[in-house]
């Protein structure tokens, strides 16, 4: 699948989302502050529905649109076959590697990212773009946000597959340390090889035959081992390979969903001794807001509570949350129902960092990196709302 279609099928970046922005732009130069609130919402109502319908690939280790909802996100996000997405260790030899075609605009996602500074920086300056339209400048939003840079920094994601999993290579520090990882990434945090890999049309990686065929080697992160994060040695350059997302097989499968165990698995976590922290963050997910949970007892219930959830495909979420509310008023409810995210950061014992979303009004959770949906009622809803409801 090339570039163009990835990006067509998942419904990020095509020609009606620059029409769209465009338009809005056009209109934020006649009525700046009305065109400010429609952009916003527009946006909004763009991410929520987009995102975890098509629950596509998305860059997002950086990411953090402070309004978008779900799917795709914060780090960056593939799509999915159909469903639950088992857990396989890496083998030492050969292991399963495939390039990455594409990432997306809308949210990024990843979530988790995952992620890429590229995408924060393309969400956030649309972010301001519509505050700035919001505040009567018209001249300044348009400046903000310019819908064709945003896709040519999303076109030179550098992205790739290994076993299932997708990847962004990233050196930006501020998406490292979000992810709880040094802000330089040197030779020394090297472990043991695990693939070669050399450049792909555009700025991914694709499998490489042996060491001479190669331009580029991917290595375990030393300092925690584990699928969550490795380290990519291009030339001269050290970077993380940071996981995005499981990468499911058909983009068509809007319903898939993987078990929160298996992005637990994915950081190493096998049990909640294995977890540090748990902690509320901005939704640009750098800040700890309000106090930590770190006692034993209250981690080892969430991890109980998190790993024994049903996972929800998006199709089979919408109809939950959406399904019955008329079309006329579908925006305004995914709006409401974005602006009730709360931003959940799991540190683990060996410093590594993931997000899960919460949306203590309705009660459900989202995995960035898993693209799926989690029901949290009874006293796992109780125990989240008493800590960040």
């Amino acid at each position: 699948m090339t570039r163009e279609e990835l990006f067509e099928a998942i419904g990020e970046v095509d020609e009606a989302l620059v029409e769209e922005t465009r338009a809005a732009r056009e209109r934020a130069e006649q009525a700046p502050a009305d065109a400010g609130a429609e952009a916003r919402a527009r946006r909004k109502h763009r991410r929520r529905s987009r995102a975890p319908v098509v629950a596509g690939v998305i860059l997002a280790a950086c990411v953090a649109a402070a309004i978008a909802i779900p799917a795709v996100r914060s780090v960056l996000h593939g799509n999915g076959s159909a469903g639950t997405v088992t857990e396989g260790a890496v083998p030492e030899e050969a292991p399963v590697v495939t390039s990455g075609e594409g990432a997306d605009a809308g949210d990024a996602a990843d979530n988790a990212a995952g992620g890429a500074a590229l995408t924060e920086a393309a969400d956030e300056a649309a972010d301001r773009a519509a505050d700035a339209a919001a505040s009567g400048s018209a001249e300044q939003a348009a400046a903000l946000y310019d819908a064709e840079a945003e896709d040519e920094a999303l076109a030179g994601a550098p992205l790739f597959e290994l076993n299932g999993c997708l990847y962004e290579a990233a050196d930006d520090p501020e998406t490292l340390m979000r992810f709880g990882l040094p802000a330089q990434i040197t030779a020394d945090m090297g472990g043991e090889h695990i693939a070669w890999l050399r450049q792909a049309e555009g700025s991914g990686y694709e499998p490489a035959v042996s060491q001479e065929d190669a331009s580029a080697e991917l290595l375990a992160y030393a300092p925690a081992p584990c699928r969550g994060v490795y380290v990519l040695h291009d030339g001269d350059r050290y970077l993380a390979a940071i996981f995005c997302n499981f990468s499911f097989t058909q983009l068509a499968d809007t319903n898939a969903s993987v078990e929160l165990t298996e992005l637990f698995r994915v950081y190493g976590v096998e049990g909640a001794e294995d977890i540090a922290l748990v902690c509320e963050t901005g939704r640009d997910r750098n800040e700890q807001t309000g106090e930590a949970v770190t006692d034993p007892g209250g981690i080892a219930f969430l991890y109980e509570e998190l790993t024994v959830r049903d996972s929800y495909g998006n199709d089979d979420f919408q109809t939950a949350v959406f399904g019955g509310i008329p079309e006329e008023e579908q925006p305004a409810a995914h709006a409401a129902f974005a602006d009730d995210m709360r931003m959940l950061r799991i540190e683990t014992a060996d410093g590594l960092r993931f997000y899960l979303e919460y949306y203590p009004s309705y009660g459900w959770l989202y995995g960035q990196g898993t693209l799926s949906w989690y029901w949290a009622e009874g006293r796992l809803a109780s125990w989240l709302n008493e800590r960040f409801g």
